[in-house]
């Protein structure tokens, strides 16, 4: 009776060491899990967080760009009027000394006519 006592409380202790190793195990797992879901929040959260980051610098970026182009669009659009009215300028010029070198072409014929014709006396102004 002693040998069945002593080996069922041998079985006993391995049902219970086996009982405490498995609940070891469990509990184990839980923590493990645990801690790997509270990983698995925080990449979450931080990937949501570089989601909106992304989103907004994309967002500003977009719009400093549009920005950028359309100063640019007017800085174009500036420079081809200054490129015109310089134009227009120059031509004017161009105009003007044309009409200065034509009046005086024609002063320096009228000059002429004048020294080479004969005067008012009958003479020519060279004799």
């Amino acid at each position: 009776s002693s040998g069945i006592n002593a080996e069922s409380q041998s079985v006993l202790s391995h049902v219970v060491l086996s009982h405490v190793v498995l609940i070891h195990v469990l509990l184990i797992h839980v923590l493990l899990i645990h801690v790997l879901l509270r990983y698995v929040l925080l990449i979450h959260v931080l990937l949501r967080y570089v989601l909106l980051i992304h989103v907004l610098l994309r967002y500003v970026l977009l719009r400093y760009v549009l920005l950028i182009h359309v100063l640019l669009r007017y800085v174009l659009l500036i420079h081809v009027l200054l490129i015109h009215v310089l134009l227009i300028h120059v031509l004017l010029i161009h105009v003007l000394l044309i009409h200065v070198l034509l009046i005086h072409v024609l002063l320096i014929y009228v000059v002429l006519i004048h020294v080479l014709l004969p005067g008012g006396n009958g003479h020519s102004a060279l004799i």
